[in-house]
């Protein structure tokens, strides 16, 4: 039995209800997981969801009130737009969304870590010695933080186990703690309760059949890159992708997260080689008016760039053990559902 933490920044990545989340709540009823959280990062969770979807309705203002924008209603998803453009639209479901995520913690179950005995002495010396998970710089957004480590370290010295807190949050994992650990890694984890499946023809025959069909396999999601995949670049102010093609995939390494005798779960880390053209508005060679407050002679230009990218992508395959020729792909998800930002390699 492997006792988990999950923390926000987790909740957040897998966008509080998808991704590795699935998995993990399935290994839990499995009896493989038993996980934990805390009353603040319950908190913390709805809070992020209510800032999501406050940044959601204002884009989608945003574009709905544009003159540009007004074709959409003659468009065959018109009817969603009209509900998107109600103004308790997002109010209803940010209320609901919460409410799912209570429900989750209830039923998968979640083990509530109290806050109410925690050192308080060692987190005010962490305060001004600027340790983990302290910094220079905004100290009291993580408060928080560190009452939620402080509550493990009491939990798992009181109970005699060991914790494992799951955190993609930098300042998380430079902490060191003394009862528990921390890592970033979920499928490192998956893969250990793989093993403890005893399926071991089924993962070496899965292991064979990434290795034999991998020009297959990376043809497909290059497939799948190029029709379902959103890609954007941060470098640029109004940026747009207006063009893009990938040259290369390569498969860098691959952790089976589920198994049984006819299906299993894959994380492939993939290196993608692609080329884009990124449309902006050039701001550096345009003059700006401090009395108007305005831009004069700016102008879109175009450049292009190469990228080179890895991300993750989940798959789940079905398969015979007694045919080495029959599989069926099916691909889940790449880079959890969330746009791939290009950034640009200025030194290259």
């Amino acid at each position: 039995m492997k006792h988990l933490f999950i923390d926000t920044s987790f909740f957040e990545e897998n966008n509080f209800f998808k991704g590795k989340l699935a998995r993990l709540y399935q290994y839990v009823k499995d009896g493989y997981i038993k996980l934990y959280t805390n009353e603040i990062v319950i908190k913390e969770v709805k809070s992020r969801i209510s800032k999501k979807m406050t940044v959601a309705k204002s884009n989608c203002t945003k574009l709905f009130n544009s003159p540009d924008s007004y074709i959409l209603g003659n468009t065959s998803h018109s009817d969603t737009i009209r509900k998107l453009k109600d103004k308790d639209y997002f109010k209803k479901e940010t209320k609901r969304l919460c409410s799912n995520f209570d429900k989750i913690i209830i039923e998968t179950p979640f083990i509530i870590i109290p806050y109410d005995d925690i050192d308080f002495a060692k987190i005010i010396a962490d305060y001004f010695l600027e340790n983990p998970p302290f910094k220079e710089g905004d100290k009291k957004s993580e408060f928080p933080d560190a009452f939620i480590i402080s509550s493990i370290e009491k939990y798992c010295e009181k109970n005699k186990i060991k914790i494992t807190a799951i955190s993609n949050d930098s300042d998380w994992l430079c902490y060191k703690p003394v009862n528990f650990k921390t890592s970033n890694n979920i499928d490192s984890i998956f893969e250990d309760i793989v093993k403890e499946k005893q399926k071991d023809d089924a993962i070496g025959f899965i292991t064979n059949l990434i290795k034999t069909n991998e020009t297959e396999i990376l043809s497909q999601i290059k497939k799948y890159l190029t029709k379902e995949v959103y890609f954007e670049n941060t470098d640029y102010v109004d940026s747009e992708i207006t063009n893009y093609s990938i040259r290369e995939l390569e498969l860098l390494n691959e952790a089976i997260t589920y198994i049984d005798d006819i299906s299993a779960e894959i994380t492939l880390s993939i290196r993608i080689d692609m080329t884009a053209d990124i449309t902006y508005s050039d701001y550096e060679n345009a003059a700006w008016d401090n009395e108007d407050k305005v831009y004069y002679f700016l102008e879109e230009v175009t450049a292009n760039h190469d990228f080179d990218e890895s991300v993750d992508v989940l798959l789940s395959i079905e398969y015979d053990l007694e045919d080495e020729s029959f599989y069926e792909l099916e691909i889940k998800s790449v880079n959890n559902d969330k746009p791939i930002e290009l950034t640009i390699d200025y030194y290259n």
